[in-house]
């Protein structure tokens, strides 16, 4: 029976769209959690579930931190801390307006920036709390509904139930009970003060700010766990600093219902919101980088900036069944919503990154985008695809991505309709809680100066607030006179007496009726309805009535004027503040473009440059490549010329030397038959030489000198 409602609630909100306007540029953050923290959505508010980190938060939506449990809620600059035992309900939240509900428990907010217009409102059973100025606050309910307002730093004006105001301002304590309200010295922070201290010391001189705007939500968690740069193309370009191997945008996380978006994507990674719901995704330098484009004052929200490939009833297999794609959006590429919205929105959520008209005028009436090219299909791994279930059913998708060839996702479609019409039970809460909220706490009335949003909730499951019967104007009067009494140290409290709550009797519980005190006693009012004539004393006091009534209303009548003349002030100066937030933004977008035409003609001249480097260095390595070749080639010209003489030697001295052997041996035969005649008168011939020597010799001897004549010849031989 409640899912027959959930669809059917689904199909009105779907069918009634029209009667809805554009969602809202700002949303809130589950930033932190801590111990058990059960959520409610606006779509589902009989179900309480697990609250998921880094799910957005929206007017309907409900958080319970229980026992052991601790939560923080971002919205653009301002942080709304939750104490263990507290009940938060988002009444309202959107450009201009945040209000919330505050049943039992303790609040520490953080409001860093509250711009003229902006309203934030706490509702509490003992009256309503407006946050003045930026500031530090703590904001605290207990089982009984006593209520107290700490401002450490700032201003707060409360108006209680019994239509009395009071200003809280800087270091002072207020306490509102059903017997009155007191006001006191603060005190000393306690170990819920300091953690909240704790945090906002890490968010003191953030980098991130230089190059989004503090209104970005999500943009506090950057610092911690990436880097910037500057990439000449896409501006300052933020790197996660550590990811899985295969990591892609927009993998690591689940796909959630949130209205009035519907399919909203939700991020594991404690950075996880502002680089999916703001910005583009580029592949820069082989690595993934976010790029936020130019810095606006107030940038708008989007549920994911994606496009998806493939369109209903798309499958990649025949086993593996309907099959969701979807790839991140690239530079410059628009994003054009799969909710209901109008053209002005489109405009505005792609004020950062499309700055051609032309293009909303081609994309408002196109839903089928199959020839835009997106660029990101063409980096590897970059398209995600999943099952049709683990998609609808919140399931992570990272645990269950299907691989699918290139060539399959190349045709595939995209298309900028949502894969699935309609959400399950499980899209909206995959989670049941382990704590719910308690029915006394649920049940609980609080007051408010202005009605709550209105939430696709069914109307007995609404949180039961009154607005109190006064006007802004009454309330801010009252708080300009404030009561002589100042405020006095807690010390005091027990000796001094409590003040009686205006227009109540001593004692009045939180049940009894309460009289406003700008509306008259009924004894009053019973009495001006009698006869003058009667009385001629009651007559002079209904005619003192009279009198002090139509004075109330002159005076009325010019507090209205004048709050009439400080609206039309305050809509003058916002639309001179959103002229001039357009004109820096036009500017700004000016100053890109221009930038990135410079940066793009650098390129180019640099390119340039290094093409004619290249090109020189080539005809250099040419020439010198061409003069080693003809050095080579001398070089094996004159070593095959030292060869072939070489050769030609050897082949002249083997011919030099086989010429003697063979005429040596042809004259041989001959020469022996020469030789052989001859030998005989040789050995004749000898022998008389023989006998004619020593024929010579005995002359020789008998001629002879005597010995003394011969020893001295010799001296006579030696002296010529």
């Amino acid at each position: 029976m409640r899912l027959m409602k959930f669809l059917l609630s689904v199909g009105l909100l779907a069918g009634a769209g029209a009667a809805f306007a554009d969602p809202p540029a700002t949303v809130g953050r589950l930033s932190f959690l801590s111990g058990t923290v059960s959520f409610a959505s606006a779509d589902t508010q009989n179900e309480w579930g697990v609250a998921p980190l880094n799910r957005p938060i929206t007017t309907g939506d409900r958080l319970w931190a229980d026992r052991d449990g601790r939560a923080e809620i971002r919205i653009g600059p301002n942080a709304i801390r939750m104490a263990a035992m507290t009940s938060l309900d988002m009444l309202r939240l959107d450009d201009d307006v945040t209000q919330l509900r505050l049943a039992q428990g303790t609040l520490n907010l953080r409001v860093r920036e509250l711009e003229s217009g902006d309203s934030f409102e706490i509702s509490t059973p003992r009256g309503a709390v407006l946050l003045s100025r930026p500031g530090s606050y703590r904001v605290s309910v207990d089982a009984d509904g006593l209520t107290a307002v700490l401002t450490r730093h700032g201003e707060a004006d409360v108006l209680s139930s019994s239509g009395t105001p009071l200003t809280v301002r800087e270091n002072q304590l207020a306490s509102f009970s059903a017997h009155g309200q007191d006001l006191y010295s603060a005190p000393a922070p306690d170990e819920f003060d300091q953690w909240a201290l704790a945090r906002k010391r890490g968010e003191e001189r953030l980098v991130a700010t230089r190059y989004v705007s503090p209104a970005m939500t999500g943009h506090e968690d950057l610092d911690q766990h990436g880097a910037w740069h500057s990439a000449p193309e896409y501006g300052n370009v933020w790197v996660p600093s550590a990811v899985p191997l295969g990591w892609a945008p927009y993998r690591y996380g689940r796909w959630l219902w949130v209205s009035p978006w519907g399919w909203t994507w939700v991020d594991n990674a404690p950075w996880g919101f502002a680089p999916y719901h703001y910005g583009r995704w580029v592949y820069w330098g082989n690595r993934w980088a976010w790029a936020p484009g130019p810095r606006v004052a107030r940038p708008v929200y989007a549920p994911a900036l994606v496009a998806f490939v493939g369109g209903w009833n798309w499958s990649v297999s025949v086993a593996s069944g309907p099959a969701v794609a979807w790839v991140p959006l690239g530079w410059r590429e628009p994003y054009i919503p799969w909710y209901r919205h109008s053209p002005t929105y489109v405009r505005n959520v792609n004020i950062t990154h499309v700055t051609n008209i032309n293009v909303f005028h081609q994309y408002n009436n196109v839903r089928n985008v199959t020839h835009v090219r997106h660029v990101n299909r063409d980096v590897p791994s970059a398209t995600t695809v999943v099952a049709r279930d683990t998609f609808v059913r919140a399931r992570q998708v990272h645990q269950a991505r299907l691989d699918v060839p290139a060539h399959a996702l190349a045709h595939a479609r995209a298309t900028y309709e949502a894969p699935v019409a309609r959400p399950e039970r499980q899209s909206v809460m995959p989670s049941p809680a382990h704590a719910r909220l308690p029915a006394a706490v649920q049940a609980r009335e609080v007051w408010s100066m202005r009605a709550p949003g209105e939430r696709p909730a069914d109307g007995e499951q609404r949180p039961r607030v009154r607005v109190l019967e006064t006007r802004a104007s009454d309330a801010m009067r009252g708080a300009a006179e404030p009561d002589a009494e100042q405020a006095r140290p807690a010390a005091d409290v027990a000796a001094a007496q409590p003040r009686a709550t205006a227009g109540a009797p001593r004692g009045t519980t939180d049940d009894a009726p309460r009289t406003p005190r700008f509306a008259a006693p009924p004894g009053e009012r019973a009495r001006a309805t009698e006869p003058a004539a009667q009385n001629p004393h009651r007559a002079a006091e209904t005619q003192a009535t009279e009198d002090a009534r139509a004075a109330r209303a002159a005076r009325a009548a010019a507090e209205d004027q004048r709050a009439a003349q400080a609206s039309r002030a305050a809509r003058t100066a916002e639309e001179s503040r959103a002229a001039r937030a357009a004109a820096e933004t036009q500017r700004a977008q000016q100053a890109e473009e221009h930038r990135a035409q410079a940066a793009r003609q650098e390129q180019q001249r640099r390119a340039q440059q290094q093409a004619h480097e290249q090109q020189a260095r080539a005809a250099q390595n040419e020439e010198r490549r061409r003069a080693r070749e003809q050095a080579t080639q001398l070089q094996q010209r004159q070593m095959q010329a030292q060869q072939d003489q070489h050769a030609r030697e050897q082949a002249q001295r083997a011919r030099d030397m086989q010429q003697p052997r063979e005429r040596q041996s042809q004259h041989l035969p001959q020469a022996r038959l020469q030789r052989e005649p001859t030998a005989e008168p040789r050995s004749h011939e000898r022998a008389q030489r023989q006998r004619s020597e020593q024929v010579q010799a005995q002359g020789q001897a008998q001629q002879s000198p005597p010995p003394n004549a011969r020893r001295r010849a010799p001296e006579g031989e030696r002296q010529r």
